[in-house]
């Protein structure tokens, strides 16, 4: 018996640290995700949503061009070639939204964020890849399901029980060098 105690002990350990740590693999989505963007500056909607808390945008894709939509609407384009010459083609579901929260995290800072533009609900229900619109400046939401997210909270559905949240994705930015990464 005294010689299972500390193997017990161990165990013990050992199952709470990977408990722990996979409560910090569980904020980000298990789906591949990647987007360069260089110059952040070249696309005017994109550097808005990275500088200053409470704006996001879309970025969603054509067969030619990356298209950065605000909330209001307006939007710039930037050629492909332009873009995947520095880093490869994206990779996500639909699209990403890319933005800063109004509210800032425990530790008083603004932190960037980057989700799947496609609905979560309709995604993991049926594999159908509904795009979500802005219906606020930090709000989103689902034609199809009427999910509507608050990306202000973490991108939490707002509306449903129980709450969904969309699929966020790593991001780094950097103001200096002009370089903006989506990965997972």
């Amino acid at each position: 018996m005294r010689k299972a105690l500390p193997t017990l002990a161990t165990l013990l350990i050992l199952l709470y640290m990977v408990s722990c740590s996979s409560d910090i693999d569980g904020i980000f989505a298990r789906w591949r995700a990647f987007l360069r963007v260089e110059p952040v500056t070249a696309a005017p909607q994109l550097h808005t949503a990275a500088n200053n808390p409470g704006m996001f945008c879309c970025v969603t894709f054509t067969s030619t061009h990356y298209v950065f939509t605000d909330a209001d609407g307006h939007s710039s384009t930037i050629a492909r070639t332009a873009l995947e010459s520095y880093g490869g083609k994206p990779e996500c579901i639909t699209g990403f939204i890319i933005g800063t929260p109004a509210i800032p995290d425990l530790n008083g800072n603004f932190v960037l964020s980057a989700y799947d533009l496609a609905c979560p609900g309709c995604y993991e229900a049926d594999f159908i890849t509904r795009s979500l619109t802005f219906t606020g400046q930090t709000q989103a939401s689902c034609s199809r399901c009427g999910r509507n997210y608050d990306l202000n909270n973490g991108g939490i559905a707002s509306n449903v029980e129980p709450a969904t949240r969309l699929f966020r994705y790593r991001i780094s930015y950097s103001p200096m060098q002009n370089v903006l990464v989506v990965q997972n």
